[in-house]
């Protein structure tokens, strides 16, 4: 019977060292990706040029959003520009055109 014993209370021992290296997850948000992260047990550190080419990526992704979004405001001035031009713009109301104008002095 005392060695049983001893078996659990090893065993406990075990689950108790297991915990203390368990890793909190917020299961609130679904976040897949933490899960992903909390439960990798490879390499955890970094090469220079690892990191050089994660930066890189993220920076290639944030530079067409950058792109695309100053091509869309660019295109937006223009219009809103040409629209100016027009007799109907001028001749709607001076509310109208003060919304114009606050909307081009940026």
């Amino acid at each position: 019977m005392g060695i049983a014993v001893d078996a659990v209370q090893e065993k406990r021992a075990e689950d108790v060292e297991d915990l203390k290296e368990t890793v909190a997850v917020d299961t609130v948000h679904n976040d897949e990706g933490l899960r992903v992260l909390a439960n990798y047990q490879g390499d955890q550190t970094w090469t220079a040029q690892e990191e050089k080419k994660l930066v890189r990526k993220i920076d290639m992704k944030l530079l067409s959003i950058v792109i695309v979004t100053y091509g869309l405001q660019y295109y937006d001035k223009s219009m809103l520009a040409q629209a100016v031009r027009l007799p109907i713009v001028h001749s709607t109301s001076p509310v109208t055109n003060k919304i114009i104008g606050t909307l081009w002095s940026d």
